[in-house]
C-alpha cells in the first residue's frame, strides 16, 4: 500500500514524498510519485533519483505495472 511505498521513497531518497497515488489497473498497479528536491538539482540528477526509486519500488512490490516519479523543487 501506500505506506509501503512511503517507506520505499524515504529509504531510497531521506525523506518523505509529498504525494503517493496507487492506481488498480487490469495491467496492474500504477504507482504516482511525486518528490521534492532541493532547489538547484541538476535535471540528471533529477532523472537520476526518480530512475533509483522506480528499480526499488519495482522490486519490492510485487505486481506493479508502472511507477511514475513526478520531481519538483
Amino acid at each position: 500500500g501506500a505506506s509501503g511505498v512511503a517507506r520505499l521513497v524515504r529509504e531510497a531518497a531521506g525523506e518523505e514524498p509529498r504525494a503517493i497515488r496507487l492506481l488498480h489497473t487490469d495491467d496492474g498497479l500504477v504507482v504516482f510519485l511525486t518528490l521534492g528536491l532541493p532547489p538547484g538539482t541538476v535535471l540528471a540528477d533529477a532523472h537520476g533519483r526518480a530512475s533509483a526509486i522506480e528499480e526499488r519500488i519495482r522490486a519490492a512490490v510485487p505486481g506493479v505495472a508502472d511507477v511514475i516519479v513526478h520531481t519538483e523543487p
